[in-house]
């Protein structure tokens, strides 16, 4: 008698689906970009509310997003290659872009606005005087270069729309997201990422100490945009790249499942109603921190099935999008678009945007990208169980 005997393929995981080389990753960061890019033109041009249930808003969201890819991006890199090579790759593809913002920013963006704003073409509008203004463009540069946002306005008395993001509201993101690539060199330089058990032990306790900030009003009430402010901003955004960083050191045993993917984006929508926390999106730690990690796996899945695997494969437009959309939304404000209606606004906003992140990705990023290859070899490492 003959018995057939039939084995079951072992379930797929993310590490078996969700391939290096040909993912929808850069789809995610593009419509993230753009996601961001319209939540701030309703906030800035002053059409409606961009808050979702009052705990978060769709541009954090989206940051949020940003931060959980990078997360799994980031420790991938960090784990297949040197420190030394990790940490220059991080440079040249965050770095020239960043500088490259601040300069057409201050030096041409800002002009344009401040000129459009002066009483006519008077002596006092000419640019020889834009350079010697408090607090004018070379300032401008000069004091955010290290990434880390100092000088928000330029020029004192005629700054854009809203003194409280100053020309560019988007670029305290950089620091924080640059700050994450240094905690995952150094979690690499002492062995924590290569033990994943120790990552997420760790991971667990930091999301700990998050959620009591949230959620003991004594506590939470110390950190806002006007107090502790560092301390807030990075609370809103570390939770999600730790989530894509565990997801990544544990794709090899973590199943792909489009319901896990429906059940945590179900979760975080109910967390979102927990009532705990403040309810100022942006400038409070609220509710939405505490489940935001919840999003990475769906985003992660996503982008292992969405069909969309050849944009941004080769051109990458999303950080260029990310940089230039609120100074010239900014600008636009200053020349009365926005009284147009919604549609011009925005439509004059994406085609202005996408032709400066043209620029920046083919004249400055691509170009920045080939100093990769002034760094000295790699290391594949593999995740230990530990």
């Amino acid at each position: 008698m003959m018995t057939l005997m039939t084995t079951r393929s072992p379930s797929p995981t993310l590490s078996s689906v969700l391939d290096p080389q040909s993912n929808s990753l850069n789809f995610l960061r593009l419509f993230f970009a753009f996601t961001v890019l319209v939540s701030h033109a309703f906030k800035l041009g002053g059409f409606a509310s961009e808050d979702l249930f009052g705990r978060t808003t769709y541009g954090t969201l989206a940051v949020d997003g940003f931060f959980a890819l990078s997360g799994y991006l980031i420790t991938a890199s960090a784990l297949r290659n040197r420190l030394s090579r990790y940490l220059w790759l991080r440079v040249v593809r965050i770095v020239p872009g960043f500088w490259a913002c601040l300069v057409i920013t201050g030096f041409v963006l800002a002009f344009v606005g401040w000129h459009h704003l002066c009483n006519g073409p008077s002596t006092g509008c000419s640019y020889s005087n834009f350079l010697g203004v408090e607090q004018g463009p070379a300032g401008y540069v000069v004091h955010n270069s290290f990434l880390k946002i100092h000088q928000g306005g330029i020029t004192d008395s005629l700054i854009p729309a809203s003194a409280i993001w100053g020309w560019n509201g988007s670029l305290w993101t950089i620091f924080y997201e640059f700050l994450c690539y240094l905690m995952v060199a150094a979690f690499a330089l002492v062995g924590i990422l290569q033990r994943r058990r120790v990552l997420l032990g760790l991971s667990v306790l930091v999301w700990i100490g998050i959620s009591v900030m949230i959620c003991v009003p004594q506590i939470n009430q110390h950190f806002n945009s006007g107090e502790n402010v560092e301390v807030m901003l990075l609370a809103q955004v570390l939770p999600s790249f730790l989530a894509g960083s565990l997801l990544y050191c544990f794709r090899e045993v973590v199943r792909d499942s489009g319901w896990i993917a429906i059940a945590c984006v179900v979760l975080f929508v109910g967390g979102l109603f927990l009532p705990v926390g403040a309810a100022v999106p942006g400038f409070t730690l609220t509710s939405a921190v505490i489940v935001t990690p919840l999003l990475a796996y769906p985003l992660l899945w996503l982008g292992a099935h969405l069909p969309l695997q050849s944009i941004g494969k080769s051109n990458d437009y999303s950080y260029g999008i990310y940089l230039y959309a609120f100074p010239i939304e900014q600008l636009l404000i200053d020349f009365r678009v926005h009284q147009h209606g919604l549609v011009i606004y925005l439509g004059f906003t994406v085609l202005l945007t996408v032709l400066l992140a043209l620029a920046s990705w083919w004249f400055v990023e691509r170009n920045a990208m080939k100093l990769r290859a002034l760094t000295w070899g790699s290391t594949i490492k593999k995740v230990k169980s530990g």
